[in-house]
């Protein structure tokens, strides 16, 4: 069976150019909300797990934009499913069993630097999706 992921991609909504990145804790690189679904959990509710627990924000309107499959580095089968969501709530790093944040803030993501995402873009399939969605 693939292991799966979800992506979340979370629209500024006082600033339509910027979307909701996180410094990671363990070396500084930034990314996307993200994170496993679990193994029978339905994809669009993993989604909805990893943004609360990763950010504190509760998805709302999530929609699904694009499912990749593709293998990770030892040539084992994934699925990414990427999201697009608005949220509710504040902020809060504290629930996240993974404690991978330790800030959040807002981006254009056309001007992240390579060399700072967790994921470098030439495998990251959120980034992938959402420079697709707003073609600049």
């Amino acid at each position: 069976m693939s292991s799966r992921y979800a992506v979340i991609l979370v629209k500024n909504p006082e600033n339509p150019s910027e979307y909701l990145f996180g410094t990671r804790r363990d070396n500084g690189k930034v990314n996307f909300p993200a994170g496993g679904i679990n193994e029978k959990e339905d994809p669009k509710a993993g989604a909805a797990r990893e943004l609360l627990e990763e950010t504190g924000f509760t998805a709302k309107n999530l929609k699904l934009a694009s499912c990749i499959r593709k293998k990770d580095k030892e040539g084992k089968p994934i699925i990414v499913y990427t999201y697009t969501s608005e949220i509710e709530g504040s902020p809060n790093l504290q629930n996240d069993p993974d404690m991978e944040f330790q800030s959040l803030y807002w981006q254009d993501p056309f001007t992240v630097k390579n060399e700072d995402l967790h994921v470098p873009e030439s495998e990251n399939s959120g980034l992938k999706t959402l420079k697709t969605i707003i073609k600049r």
